[in-house]
């Protein structure tokens, strides 16, 4: 609006290769409508006093203040985040190694046991081939105590599983020896 008050476009005259235009510029004064005037160029200024300036200058003070507590407090309540999240992740770490410790215990007790199970087998197993070894000597170097030493053998060898190994083995050692005589 503004530019239509202070211009004035008269057409020169029309060209094949366009239009002509002569623009002429008025001053503010040749208007003659001074309140419009006054409207387009704002209120009149207020004086700024040495009062005013400093409660603007506390204002704004205060409002940075605020912006800068309000910033501080965020990001406090973000570290406080990151602290929760990374004790949680440490708690669980702690827990994930705890229950893993306490398995690797439980499959080493497991293996213990079943390696003294296996041990204790093999030893049994061991002291009855040792127990017919020796009952196999003593019926090879005197063939006539075969007999007694086959009742002897019954009552006083602890091992229940002996007993019947070594009384076949025992009577066919002494079949045998009585057949090779």
């Amino acid at each position: 609006m503004l530019s239509l008050l202070y211009l004035e476009v008269k057409d020169l005259n029309k060209r094949l290769s366009g239009q002509s235009f002569e623009v002429i510029l008025k001053d503010p004064g040749q208007l003659g409508d001074k309140a419009q005037l006054q409207s387009l160029r704002g209120p009149p200024r207020k004086e700024v006093s040495l009062v005013g300036l400093q409660k603007r200058l506390e204002a704004a003070e205060e409002r940075r203040k605020s912006q800068e507590a309000q910033v501080l407090k965020h990001l406090a309540e973000k570290r406080e985040h990151e602290q929760e999240v990374l004790h949680k992740v440490h708690e669980e770490n702690n827990n994930f190694s705890k229950k893993t410790e306490e398995k690797l215990i439980q499959k080493m007790e497991v293996i213990k046991e079943k390696r003294e199970a296996y041990l204790s087998a093999l030893k049994q197993r061991l002291r009855e081939k040792f127990t017919c070894f020796k009952l196999h000597r003593t019926v090879q170097t005197c063939p006539s105590l075969s007999g007694d030493l086959i009742k002897v053998f019954k009552v006083t060898v602890p091992y229940p599983g002996v007993n019947v190994r070594c009384i076949k083995a025992i009577s066919e050692i002494c079949s045998f020896t009585s057949h090779s005589l």
